[in-house]
């Protein structure tokens, strides 16, 4: 019953943080597609889903190719979306983007894992 309680609260904080990504608002589309991948990837892999987004959002701003890993960690349509975008924007904007994921990521992603292991 400990346990359960302990992931429930977990997962309370958790959703509350992938909530407040989604709705984040930016004027610049690419910026809203990383702050989305962010978000499904803290749905579905928790504080480890802060690196796996700002990983996949800096590897597609500097031209790479969307993985395997990055389609379990973000969701096929979310890392579809966010590929296409990138390979659409101009430069000034994939950096934008990444510096948006790399902020968030460098803030929340510490805050989050405190927050995990404060209640494990």
């Amino acid at each position: 019953m400990a346990s359960e309680l302990v992931k429930a609260l977990a997962n309370l904080g958790l959703g509350e943080a992938a909530s407040q990504l989604k709705s984040l608002k930016s004027s610049n589309d690419l910026e809203k597609l990383a702050l989305d991948a962010m978000s499904q990837a803290i749905d579905k892999h928790g504080a480890d889903g802060v690196n796996l987004a700002v990983d996949l959002v800096t590897r597609l701003g500097d031209g790479g190719e969307l993985k395997r890993k990055d389609i379990k960690a973000v969701g096929l349509r979310a890392g579809s979306d966010l590929l296409a975008a990138m390979q659409k924007a101009e430069a000034k904007e994939r950096k934008a983007a990444v510096d948006l994921a790399t902020k968030v990521g460098s803030v929340l992603g510490p805050v989050l894992k405190a927050v995990v292991l404060s209640i494990i």
